[in-house]
């Protein structure tokens, strides 16, 4: 049994960051936001994309040009990264 000094041995680190609740709590209020912009705007509107023509909810039609946005930014922020680290070796 190895002596530790005395009180070191009840300090335990946490095993969830608190910063982890705040970035979950803004997650849930965002999520929740999201949800009730597009409950809000339920009127349906005309989209035209190249050679795609349909009428879908103005809520859901900017919820998916959001993703794709986000997506195309995550991507285009890895190839970055990837290039970066290529750079590094």
């Amino acid at each position: 049994m190895v002596d530790e000094p005395e009180g070191e041995g009840d300090r335990r680190e946490p095993t969830v960051a608190p910063r982890t609740y705040v970035a979950l709590a803004v997650a849930l209020l965002l999520a929740i936001l999201v949800v009730t912009f597009i409950l809000q705007n339920n009127d349906k509107v005309p989209v035209d994309f190249l050679w795609m023509h349909r009428q879908m909810r103005l809520g859901v039609a900017l919820l998916i040009s959001a993703l794709i946005g986000g997506a195309l930014a995550v991507l285009l922020n890895a190839g970055r990264r990837f290039q970066r680290s290529r750079r590094h070796r």
